[in-house]
Order: structure tokens, then sequence, then C-alpha cells
């Protein structure tokens, strides 16, 4: 969902500078290897910075931002796409 969810806000908004950065997620008891990736990633754009952040293990994306006027817009077209049926084949998995 986060590929899609960022392509959405891509196609919403004007990004000047993009940077991801992800971070091992290691389960208790195996210490060796990462059971996921926390991925975070920083959207540049005119109106402010966007942060979004992908937790694999909780299953959640977060957006914050200094600007909420630019959360409020995100959130209210990516609802809206949503009621028209949009990203379904999304829903129930999480990558």
């Amino acid at each position: 969902m986060l590929p899609v969810f960022l392509d959405f806000i891509r196609k919403e908004v004007t990004v000047k500078e993009e940077t991801t950065d992800k971070t091992p997620h290691y389960e208790t008891g195996y210490p060796d290897e990462p059971a996921s990736y926390l991925v975070y990633t920083l959207l540049h754009m005119e109106d402010g910075d966007l942060e979004v952040y992908s937790n694999p293990e909780e299953q959640t994306i977060t957006l914050r931002a200094d600007n909420k006027s630019l959360l409020k817009q995100i959130g209210g077209h990516f609802d809206k796409a949503m009621l028209e049926g949009r990203f379904q084949e999304y829903f129930g998995r999480y990558e």
C-alpha cells in the first residue's frame, strides 16, 4: 500500500525532492535477520515538507506535516478516491 499511497501523493502535489530511509526491525529472538523494515519518506514541496512513516509490524502508514492544510487536502482527496472504490485491491494486504 505504501508505494500506491506515495504515488497518490505525488499526483496531488508537486514534490521537489524525496528521500527514503529504511530501518531494520528485528523480532525478539531473531537478532540476525530483520523481520521487516520501518520506512520513512520525506517529501519536500513548495508548501512545506510531508513525512510519511510506514510500520509493517503495526500495519500503519502515518503522515506528519507542519502545514496542516496540506494534510487535510491529501487526506480528503484520498478519502474521496476510496469512496469511489479506488484502491480496494490493496485492502487486506500490507506490503
